[in-house]
């Protein structure tokens, strides 16, 4: 199969084995490059990952310490297919998603398009080693089909996706990796959450069109963060996410330009990240009155009464029915053949 899974990891040897498992069960052909930044214990597990599934699946493992795009920009020439998608360790990419993907790119017709994507889905994961799940819900993918690269952007910031879980031709890709920085320059850009995600998926949307096509492609799983997530505030108020921000705006503004210090494009841009500030407070505003629930019961109960209401309101799609209460699924799941898939050939159970 003619494309390159990118997989960034850290210390978490027990999830690659998980999606290699995956990718094994799942007959992928394509290329799968693991950048690896665990220590010790970890690193030995991992190594010894690839040694047992290197018979059955093509990998190249990479160890060094860094960022994820620091990496991807410093190895970038270990990709070997056309095609190329970012997954977390922790993230499954659906292969009959990837091969109509691929075919729709490969469509004379669709040339000019550089990134194409599916539908995707969060599965809300607990347990000892995270393989029991409670809930899930439709995970947006982007699509950004404007003609006018500054309306798309416009619209992007508008409603923010990862536009990184989008299968992309490997050319496009590599020039979004022309905009990132190595580690020995990350003094520019050292707010990672800009670094690591809004900088090359912003970058991705301005050289060209994204568009979704009717396929399962990404399974996300959340539910085992082990970092601490500031809150809106704590991050506009972050020295690291001013400076950040700036080269943000910069890199972009050369992007849709080709030349750098264009105050009038770098207002628009400025503009638009000021709108996109206000919808995330807004959405901080929001977790304040309605927390999250933190009891697994609780959050089966709540998705129970939106399920009713729904149900009593007749807005439910087809493929939502009796499966998903009885396994406690958010309402808000409309393919259940990706979750399917999951429980197939991962470990990730449903909790009895």
């Amino acid at each position: 199969m003619d494309v390159t899974i990118l997989i960034p990891t850290l210390n978490r040897s027990d999830y690659i084995r998980r999606i290699l498992e995956f990718y094994k069960k799942s007959l992928f052909t394509g290329q799968i490059i693991i950048l690896d930044s665990s220590k010790n214990q970890e690193k030995k597990l991992n190594k010894k990952n690839i040694i047992n599934y290197s018979e059955n699946l093509d990998i190249d493992y990479i160890w060094d310490i860094g960022w994820t795009f620091e990496l991807l920009k410093k190895y970038q020439k270990y990709i070997k297919k056309n095609n190329c998608i970012f997954s977390g360790d922790d993230d499954f990419i659906s292969i009959d998603g990837l091969k109509k993907s691929i075919e729709f790119l490969n469509q004379k017709k669709n040339k000019n398009i550089i990134a194409a994507t599916g539908k995707g889905i969060v599965l809300r994961v607990y347990g000892k080693n995270f393989e029991n799940f409670i809930t899930s819900s439709d995970y947006r993918l982007t699509k950004a089909v404007e003609k006018n690269s500054f309306t798309r952007i416009k619209n992007y910031f508008n409603n923010y996706t990862v536009s990184i879980y989008s299968l992309c031709r490997t050319n496009i890709f590599k020039k979004i990796l022309k905009q990132c920085l190595l580690k020995k320059d990350r003094y520019k850009c050292g707010y990672s959450g800009i670094n690591g995600e809004i900088l090359p998926c912003s970058i991705m949307v301005s050289l060209g069109t994204i568009h979704q096509i009717e396929t399962p492609l990404v399974i996300r799983t959340v539910g085992h963060a082990r970092f601490y997530q500031p809150n809106y505030y704590e991050t506009i108020d972050n020295s690291d996410f001013k400076k950040s921000r700036l080269f943000l705006i910069k890199s972009l503004s050369y992007s849709l330009v080709k030349k750098y210090n264009d105050k009038k494009c770098e207002d628009k841009i400025r503009s638009y990240l000021e709108n996109y500030n206000r919808i995330a407070e807004v959405r901080h505003r929001k977790r304040i009155i309605l927390p999250e629930l933190k009891s697994n019961i609780l959050k089966k109960i709540k998705n129970y009464i939106v399920f009713f209401i729904v149900f009593l309101f007749g807005n439910l799609k087809k493929s939502t029915n009796i499966y998903s209460i009885y396994y406690g699924f958010s309402w808000f799941s409309k393919d259940l053949s990706m979750i399917n898939e999951i429980f197939k050939k991962t470990k990730i159970r449903k909790k009895v």
